[in-house]
């Protein structure tokens, strides 16, 4: 079961990852965070899987990409202190176009919602072959997968983000110089 689950978070999660880089967003995930204690620090110990700089002057975004079955309040609680710099977004498979509507234009809503769909549906016609243990045929039509746009300038980017980290280890180095 917990296969499962993952396997329905790396789809969100890798789907996101393509629909921000379409969107030049500049964004750090949960390898970023493991390997930096300052922001770790920063984010309570926490490592959520994505932490998305803001374009418009809002304020930093935490996104943490829930499939289990605990209370989404008790999830919530471990970002708790965060809300001073960063708003969190608890993105699981039932909410994730309301969550991510700020984030996200409406197409590139409508096309994650359309996939995942389409991962869902491929996913429990898996999950029947392998409970009948044989091959089910397959007469339905899949949606028309569409390339999306990478960045042209990927070095521009690569900064954008390193600056985002530094902004965030400054923050961090900020933060807990005050608690001191």
């Amino acid at each position: 079961m917990e296969d499962n689950r993952m396997m329905i978070h790396d789809y969100l999660h890798f789907m996101l990852i393509d629909l921000l880089q379409k969107n030049a967003e500049v964004f750090i995930t949960e390898e970023t965070i493991r390997d930096n204690s300052t922001i770790q620090r920063l984010l309570k110990n926490t490592t959520p899987d994505f932490v998305i700089k803001s374009k418009d002057k809002r304020r930093t975004v935490i996104v943490d990409i829930y499939v289990g079955d605990k209370e989404l309040n008790s999830i919530k609680s471990k970002y708790r202190g965060c809300d001073l710099f960063a708003d969190l977004k608890i993105v699981t498979p039932h909410n994730f176009q309301a969550e991510l509507k700020d984030l996200l234009l409406q197409s590139d809503l409508d096309y994650l919602y359309k996939n995942f769909q389409l991962f869902l549906a491929e996913y429990h016609y898996w999950v029947a072959c392998l409970k009948l243990k044989k091959i089910l045929f397959n007469d339905t039509e899949n949606i028309v997968l569409t390339a999306l746009p990478v960045p042209s300038d990927s070095e521009a980017h690569d900064r954008d983000v390193l600056d985002f980290v530094l902004a965030l280890e400054g923050l961090s180095n900020s933060v807990h110089q005050a608690r001191i």
